[in-house]
């Protein structure tokens, strides 16, 4: 293959008539030998990925398959530029001449589709490979063969400071499904090439991961715009950071985004080390009076019981607590042995903004300057009439604590707030209002899902969303 970045795992040469079988010696450091000393900087994971992807394209057009790309056929060289060992047909002690793993060494880096024993599997399997790679690289913990079992993760949701474009090209290498992976080693690497020159340049503007990926299926949507609104949120962390704790709603009609816009920057506070408690109300009758808070109140009580940063912060929160933990446990049970208290009566019997006010001081409690308490409620329209009271208390618990790192963010439907609905009287720190999403924001979102369109399908999408990212995902979904 015509690639610098790939060379021959061995050469067969005619001297003095006879035949050598020589491998070629590359004066660099493999890359298992440098995991072994953790994560590396995310310019040379970056530069090094793009080397692979490059030797992989190069493969590719030639119709070969590498199937054993693991940090052993990597070599990293002192230009921080990497090399990929080529192919070892009929040589390789890792995976046999039909693409199934036969040591545990690749097994970590290894498509499903090998892992299953599939004879043959696609070329798509190289790119799962160069994805567990760069994970790996850029993450905290070693992989090991289970981690080509599970769901891919997002490195941000793993506090790993990555780009938004840089985590979702590599979370689409990643994916179990070679359906919903990247489709072709080319589109990988523009989009990474693009990612990585963004992240020098950012002022070009960010591109939009998955455009250029010619599919035959759907995948998940990139997440496209929405910068202003996104800044909005970001600033009110850091408001919390310095001790002035915050009250956002994010407002729009149906199918504005948003859950979406809620997800992505949750995953930003994740990167950022911020504490996430996340919850959703819910239109159904079967939803409980406190079903929200008490989703709350069950990831309060897993995370100081797998977390030992929280322990020595225990007796710090009940002494900030003694006077509300009875009211907070009356209403959240589970909360009593980490309050070390009792409920005196059941919270039926006591008044909503009374809970509520306790468990706005709960909540304010939380957080702190290094890891500041972010709570999600999505879809605030249907929450019951307790949870809507903590929101008022928030803001009231402001002036009766010296600093509160914590914010509150709440996502709720215009189109579904009657008049005298208890959030049209809450006057929020900040409020982000989703205006519909431009036609070449709405082009973008439908391009990362299906790759690049034919341009009456794509006028005919804009057209039809009228600004709305739901309504255009809904038409694509009903087009294709």
């Amino acid at each position: 293959a015509d690639c610098d970045r790939l060379v021959a795992t061995f050469t067969l040469t005619e001297e003095a008539g006879a035949l050598v079988l020589s491998r070629p010696f590359i004066a660099g450091e493999p890359l298992s030998e440098r995991l072994r000393r953790g994560s590396m900087p995310l310019v040379e994971v970056l530069t090094m990925g793009i080397d692979l992807l490059s030797a992989v394209e190069s493969l590719h057009r030639h119709d070969i398959a590498h199937w054993c790309i693991h940090p052993g056929q990597v070599i990293l060289l002192p230009s921080k530029n990497a090399i990929l060992i080529g192919p070892e047909r009929g040589w390789s002690q890792h995976v046999d001449d039909f693409g199934v793993p036969t040591s545990t060494t690749v097994l970590a880096y290894a498509a499903p589709e090998q892992r299953r024993l599939q004879s043959n599997p696609s070329m798509l399997a190289d790119l799962f490979a160069v994805g567990q790679i760069l994970f790996a690289c850029l993450s905290q913990n070693p992989l090991d063969a289970d981690s080509a079992r599970s769901t891919p993760e997002s490195l941000r949701h793993l506090g790993v400071q990555v780009p938004a474009p840089v985590d979702e090209c590599i979370r689409r290498l990643r994916e179990l499904d070679p359906s919903t992976r990247y489709q072709s080693a080319q589109a990988a690497l523009r989009d990474l090439t693009a990612a990585a020159t963004w992240y020098q340049s950012p002022d070009i503007g960010a591109p939009v991961v998955g455009t250029s990926d010619s599919r035959s299926t759907l995948t998940t949507a990139t997440f496209v715009g929405r910068a202003a609104e996104l800044l909005v949120l970001r600033e009110a962390v850091k408001s919390a950071r310095s001790g002035v704790n915050a009250l956002v709603l994010v407002e729009g009609p149906a199918g504005a985004g948003k859950s979406r816009l809620l997800q992505e920057f949750v995953r930003d506070c994740e990167a950022d080390q911020a504490w996430i408690l996340h919850a959703k109300a819910d239109s159904s009758k079967t939803q409980g009076p406190l079903t929200v808070l008490s989703a709350l109140a069950d990831a309060i009580v897993a995370r100081f019981g797998i977390d030992d940063q929280f322990l020595p912060e225990i007796p710090v929160l009940r002494d900030r607590l003694a006077l509300q933990a009875q009211t907070i446990v009356g209403a959240l049970p589970q909360l009593s042995v980490l309050l070390g208290a009792r409920a005196i009566s059941p919270s039926s019997i006591i008044e909503p903004h009374l809970v509520g006010s306790a468990i706005a001081r709960l909540l304010v409690s939380l957080g702190s300057r290094n890891r500041p308490l972010v709570v999600v409620i999505d879809d605030g329209q249907w929450a019951d009439s307790t949870t809507l009271s903590v929101l008022a208390a928030v803001q009231r618990e402001r002036s009766r604590l010296p600093a509160s790192h914590t914010v509150v963010v709440v996502g709720c439907r215009t189109d579904r707030l009657p008049i005298g609905h208890p959030l049209r009287r809450v006057a929020p720190d900040r409020r982000v209002s989703l205006a519909p999403m431009s036609d070449s924001e709405i082009n973008d979102i439908v391009e990362s899902m299906a790759g690049p369109l034919p341009a009456p399908t794509r006028t005919h999408i804009v057209r039809a969303s009228r600004g709305s990212p739901f309504t255009a995902i809904a038409w694509l979904r009903g087009l294709l």
